[in-house]
């Protein structure tokens, strides 16, 4: 099993941006990197769930449809990335694009139920998720405590 973030790194370096995005590269980089701050109890699953996600990845020559990429994202990245978040504080990753999608349908039905009126039509969800998804980012970003589906 990969036990480093150096060992990712190196197994990884010939990969380009969206390759590296598929295989989850940066989630994978910060978990092995808090890997140790873990618990005893927590270690065995997390180790089991890195391993097996490694090696199905290694078994497809680092190359992966969308749909794989998902997959193993449901199935390993979530799982361990609640671990992380429980016992580290970790945060998943939304992307600018979910943030501003996903307020502007709220606002959107805001605006057609009429509620939106007192907010001045000003698109409150909107900019809500578009200002916490950037602190998410740039502050566990930093601490290196983020996992996403494209991340």
């Amino acid at each position: 099993m990969i036990k480093s973030c150096n060992e990712w790194e190196k197994m990884c370096e010939s990969l380009d941006f969206s390759h590296r995005r598929k295989i989850h590269y940066n989630s994978i980089y910060n978990f092995l990197y808090h890997y140790k701050d873990l618990t005893n109890t927590r270690k065995d699953s997390v180790s089991l769930l890195i391993e097996q996600y490694i090696d199905f990845v290694t078994e497809k020559g680092l190359q992966l449809s969308k749909k794989e990429s998902r997959s193993l994202f449901y199935s390993h990245i979530m799982k361990i990335g609640q671990y992380f978040r429980d016992e580290l504080g970790f945060k998943s990753r939304l992307s600018i694009d979910g943030a501003l999608l996903g307020g502007g349908t709220i606002d959107l039905l805001l605006y057609i139920l009429g509620l939106l009126k007192y907010t001045f039509n000003l698109p409150v969800f909107t900019l809500i998720l578009l200002v916490n998804t950037v602190l998410i980012r740039v502050t566990y970003g930093t601490k290196r405590k983020l996992y996403g589906p494209d991340y």
